[in-house]
């Protein structure tokens, strides 16, 4: 459990005067009980409808109550701290009081060095009054390995570090990292001795929402005073052109490992040759000078992703130019930057946090489009296997074998033995069909019934993870395989030599590019860190058949076990989105946090309601029942009274109008429908219609298409003659939980009206979903047996509110599309009786999961289709009436 700060920890602020203007009062609402919870500690959950400057709010709080909290901690430390210093606790308080002392002088002093180095560059970049230019990359890229890179040595037993334990990773000395050539020998700079801090670190989904953050933190006064850090990928900050242009993250990642271990070209004394290590990357140049100065150069002024790998084009120590790797640049900073940004999948496992020198211990956890977070836990702790890649995994490590076996030890040679095994297991795992199935349906198996089925119960998993790290056996076993492939393929390629993966076709017995790169191996090896998981926390989903052979799939059934590390290390744990409600899937993040420790805010919108209008419809025009459960939303007069229904709201919507369906295969379906009973002809006379995409490169097309018919046509004065002018709006049919239900903005004309068909609830037959519901009711029961309760106390299971719970979150993430500033207006209309029957005092579900600012502006038109459309038309004249 996350310590307890402490009542004396407990700080109090109520003007927030950081913030650029005056704030709404929902706005200061929020400021104050981000505030508090962060001093008080604990979990908060915050929920701020976009367009009520959330991220702002989020910066203001948390960067006030950082300088409050380092001014109080400045003049009254934290007694284990002077202990520990002073050689333990059970000395006099004098001696103790000395200790804190010394250490609170020592800690200023250090954070005043760090300010005034840091206040040299901001000075001068006042001064230039713009940011720096990119600069002219340098370099070629790497050459071949010597064959004895590829074989694996022994270990010492017993040598394993513990988890979390900081690893040796091969880097360039100094001498070797700075590029000499530079007009004398390689620069060198000290490693400053970095000061003791609370960090905030702030998370979200993508690098865009972190360059938002970067933007909005430029409006405030704590650009001048607080440092800031974003990490990224290796393949979004990488300038090794050799290097960035092999596309995949991972050969990236092992493009980027492989040139860090070959050692740099360095001069004969006497002579301008170049000896030895040939292919070392000319850009990493940790330790020296340069990579000191762009180091200082990130922490000087707040720069988002995009201008870190420019800046690190171009780096200028004592009037020389070098290009430096702002990748590790970036990494280097991270202790001594105030914010540290960076992208769920850094914070998410241990390995990359530990990786990447990250600290929650003490430190602040901000995650932004928090909605997300289950599935991102979930998705960071999964591992799929495909029978492709299996059979690849095989290939390789049998050429390997039969490469090098003389040469090998026996730890090596039981490791790749056991790999082996592994990966045929896998690959008839894949291929094989469920006793009494005929149609090869995914099925799910616990972890200790698939590793006793497949014989390998006598795998140590742990020891080979931890001697396929130590040593490198994946990079090793891929790298000598496209050294072959390379062989094979022949000369002509221009990318990093040793890096490529060959081509479709190429050698390895026509694997291919996908099936004999880095990958095959890597999701090997995270499938072995799955099954080593306890049999409860996690399950094999095997989907037999299919273009690659089948998969693989181990999956979390408790993300709130894994999550809890974070959970327990970090002082505070704040969530925040538009939309958090309901809060059901994200509180099994959370299962052994008191309620005391669980804040909530949920924010009222800036528009007010007679600005919103929501209408729950359990008919169309005709009377037809707009009964969208499974099993009747396929009668063709359901989706006749659909259609006209999309029809007269399209018919008086001043704008866009965005219907959600619950899938692509019933949008599909309805579609359908109304080209052969005439309705589509009539939907497109009276607006264009677009279809939500399912390829991720048609999206910004349709994006465009959509604006195009919401917007106004350009005039050039008045037309004395001519048709009249078209009638703006557009009908866009999207999908719950697809590309256009989240992260995109449809303000004012381009999203008017959002039309919520049914309710959009998960396939039930989903393995993965059925082992969570199930996994969640039999904890439910361990735990009320354990207190006594038996029977009826059960009932109904947790599972129960949890899938509707899922089903609400992503109705409420399509209705938060609409209304993004406070001049904004739509209407939101839900379509299904079970909408329209929850409307009771109190509310039930599903209309009580609505976010709470939604509620206010919330009617049921009694009478039928009639009056929800009359009360429909009124709203948007009087809207239009306030415009004009």
């Amino acid at each position: 459990m996350m310590g307890h700060p402490g009542a004396a920890a407990v700080l109090h602020r109520t003007d927030f005067p950081a913030f650029p203007h005056e704030p709404y009062s929902i706005q200061r609402d929020l400021m104050r009980s981000l505030y508090e919870a962060l001093s008080k500690g604990g979990v908060g959950f915050f929920e701020s409808p976009t367009g009520t400057g959330k991220t702002l709010c989020l910066i203001s709080a948390c960067l006030h109550w950082l300088e409050d909290s380092r001014a109080a901690s400045a003049t009254a430390p934290k007694a284990e701290e002077g202990a520990a210093v002073a050689g333990g606790p059970h000395m006099p308080d004098w001696m103790r009081g000395h200790a804190e002392r010394l250490e609170r002088d020592r800690q200023a002093h250090l954070l005043r060095a760090q300010m005034e180095r840091l206040e040299v560059l901001r000075s001068a970049r006042r001064q230039r009054g713009a940011r720096p230019a990119a600069g002219a990359k340098t370099g070629p890229g790497g050459a071949p390995n010597d064959d004895d890179e590829f074989i694996l040595e022994e270990v010492e037993e017993g040598a394993a570090s513990e988890p979390g334990a900081s690893r040796k990773r091969p880097v360039l000395s100094d001498s070797e990292s700075e590029e000499e050539g530079l007009g004398g020998p390689a620069l060198q700079a000290e490693t400053p001795e970095v000061p003791s801090k609370t960090q905030i670190i702030f998370c979200s989904r993508t690098h865009s929402q972190l360059s938002q953050f970067v933007g909005e933190l430029r409006r405030t006064r704590f650009v001048d005073s607080l440092s800031l850090v974003v990490l990224g990928s290796r393949g979004a900050l990488c300038i090794n052109d050799a290097v960035a242009r092999l596309g995949s993250p991972a050969a990236v990642n092992e493009a980027c490992a492989e040139l860090q271990r070959r050692p740099a070209p360095r001069k004969k004394a006497g002579s301008g040759e170049r000896t030895g290590g040939k292919g070392a990357c000319p850009y990493l140049a940790r330790g020296g000078a340069h990579a000191a100065s762009l180091r200082d150069m990130v922490l000087a002024h707040p720069i988002d992703i995009e201008e870190l790998a420019k800046l690190g084009e171009l780096g200028i120590v004592s009037g020389q130019r070098r290009a430096v790797c702002p990748y590790y640049a970036a990494r280097d900073a991270l202790p001594e930057a105030d914010i540290i940004l960076a992208p769920y999948s850094a914070l998410l496992l241990r390995e990359t946090r530990d990786a990447l020198g990250l600290q929650l211990k003490g430190n602040v956890f901000v995650v932004d489009e928090a909605h997300n977070l289950v599935d991102a836990v979930n998705d960071a702790h999964s591992a799929t296997v495909t029978g492709r890649q299996a059979a690849a995994c095989t290939a390789q490590m049998e050429r390997y074998l039969a490469q090098y076996r003389s040469r090998l030890g026996m730890q090596a040679c039981l490791a790749l033995q056991q790999l082996l095994l592994v990966s045929r297991a896998v690959g008839r795992a894949c291929a094989a069909r469920p006793q009494g199935s005929q149609t090869g349906e995914a099925h799910a198996r616990s972890l200790n019934a698939f590793v006793l089925e497949h014989g390998l119960e006598g795998v140590n998993i742990f020891q080979l993870l931890r001697y396929a790290s130590e040593t490198r056996l994946v990079q090793r076993v891929a790298g000598y395989w496209r050294s072959c492939e390379m062989e094979n393929s022949g000369p002509g390629s221009n990318s990093v030599p040793g890096m490529e993966a060959g081509k479709p076709g190429g050698g390895g017995g026509g694997l291919g590019i996908e099936a004999a790169g880095q990958g095959p191996l890597h999701a090997l090896l995270s499938l072995l860190r799955g099954l080593r998981s306890a049999d409860k926390d996690g399950r094999i989903i095997v989907d037999p058949g299919g273009a690659d052979g089948g998969s693989l799939r181990f999956v979390l059934v408790d993300a709130g076990r894994l999550f809890s590390s974070i959970v327990s290390e970090a002082r505070s744990v704040i969530l925040a989105s538009g939309t958090l409600s309901p809060l059901g899937p994200l509180l099994t993040l959370f299962p052994g946090v008191p309620m005391d420790r669980l804040h909530r805010f949920s924010c009222g919108h800036v528009v007010g309601k007679e600005r919103l209008l929501a209408l729950a419809l359990a008919s169309g025009s005709s009377g037809t029942p707009l009964d969208f459960r499974f099993s009747r939303r396929g009668d063709p007069a359901v989706l006749r009274e659909l259609g006209q229904v999309l029809l007269n709201v399209c018919r008086v919507t001043p704008g866009g109008t965005i219907a959600f369906f619950p899938s692509h295969h019933y949008m599909e379906e309805a579609v359908a429908s109304w080209k052969a009973s005439g309705q589509w002809t009539r939907l497109e006379a009276c607006v264009p219609v677009l279809l939500e995409p399912r390829t991720a490169a048609e999206v910004d097309a349709t994006l465009v298409a959509h604006a195009a018919a919401c917007a106004p046509p350009p005039t050039f004065g008045a037309l004395p003659s001519g048709p009249p002018p078209r009638r703006l709006g557009c009908l866009l049919l999207a999908v719950v939980g697809g590309r256009l239900a989240e992260g995109i903005n449809f303000g004012d004309a381009l999203g008017r009206a959002v039309v919520m068909v049914g309710l959009p609830y998960p396939n039930p037959a989903d393995p993965e979903l059925r082992e969570r519901l199930r996994a969640m009711d039999a904890a439910a029961a361990a735990a009320s047996t354990s207190l006594g309760i038996q029977g009826p106390a059960l009932q109904p299971p947790p599972s129960r509110g949890h899938y509707q719970d899922l089903c609400m979150k992503g109705v409420n993430q399509c209705i938060g599309r609409a209304i993004r500033h406070s001049r904004d207006y739509a209407a939101v209309l839900l379509l299904d009786p079970r909408y329209a029957e929850s409307f009771t005092k109190p509310l039930r579900p599903p209309l009580a999961k609505l976010p709470a600012w939604i509620l206010p502006s919330l009617e049921v038109p009694q009478g039928g289709f009639g009056p929800a459309y009359t009360r429909l038309v009124r709203f948007f004249k009087a809207m239009q009436q306030t415009e004009g």
